[in-house]
């Protein structure tokens, strides 16, 4: 009968919402916050029993884009068993698009391996995603698998597909949800940079609010080598 669609749509949100809050509660995870940053520990690669300066910088970073809407959440264990995502507007990454969040990294590495965290990471990621209205989720691959790269095989079973790509074979995947996709700055697609580096990423929020082709999306610091700044959320000014 014609309610039949919208009893679809009503069951369809209240699984979201289901699973959304279900992990949400999940007590091996915790996710970041403004309250709990200088505490907790930072799942990361670099694995040092003393306090590490690269670990606490990224601590530091975390504390501004935190409430920027920046999600890290992290299965509570030593090894690096995370994901770590943010809307694509305010990422530090040279990829251009609207209403996505881009996923910078998504690691299930160690004794967290083999477990389904990753899985579980993912599937809250895309759940968050739908819960916020977003046209979809993004994340950056090669076409050949780097180590610091999230495993593009692993996005592809979650229907990610290569949307844009790189003459050096750096790929922007994408799980779109209205069939619009992002894609990759023109100084990423070009391989050059210009003297906008100097200014901190992403280049809209801070200097040169009235250039029109910066609100456009069309000049932006962080419009360089893909490769520069994608894995660990750092800015372009800080890993060139």
């Amino acid at each position: 009968g014609p309610t039949r669609p919208r009893v679809c749509l009503y069951a369809k949100a209240a699984v979201i919402w289901n699973g959304f809050f279900r992990r949400s509660m999940d007590p091996e995870f915790v996710n970041l916050t403004p309250e709990n940053l200088a505490d907790e520990h930072l799942s990361c690669i670099i694995r040092v029993r003393k306090p590490h300066p690269g670990v606490e910088a990224k601590r530091q970073w975390l504390a501004d884009r935190l409430r920027e809407g920046h999600v890290f959440r992290k299965l509570q264990v030593k090894d690096p068993v995370f994901i770590e995502y943010a809307p694509l507007e305010t990422a530090w990454v040279p990829v251009l698009g609207d209403n996505y969040l881009y996923v910078y990294c998504l690691w299930a590495y160690g004794a967290g391996k083999g477990k389904g965290y990753g899985r579980a990471l993912m599937e809250y990621c895309l759940a968050d995603a739908r819960v916020q209205g977003k046209s979809g989720v993004c994340l950056l691959g090669a076409k050949k698998q780097k180590a610091w790269l999230t495993d593009q095989a692993f996005a592809r079973k979650f229907g990610f597909e290569v949307v844009d790509a790189t003459d050096d074979g750096y790929e922007l995947l994408a799980l779109s949800f209205d069939g619009t996709v992002p894609r990759f700055a023109p100084h990423a697609k070009a391989q050059a940079i210009d003297d906008l580096l100097r200014f901190p990423v992403p280049l809209r929020a801070r200097a040169h609010r009235g250039d029109p082709a910066v609100l456009r999306g069309e000049r932006r610091a962080a419009d360089a080598h893909p490769s520069g700044f994608a894995a660990k959320g750092e800015g372009a000014a800080r890993r060139l």
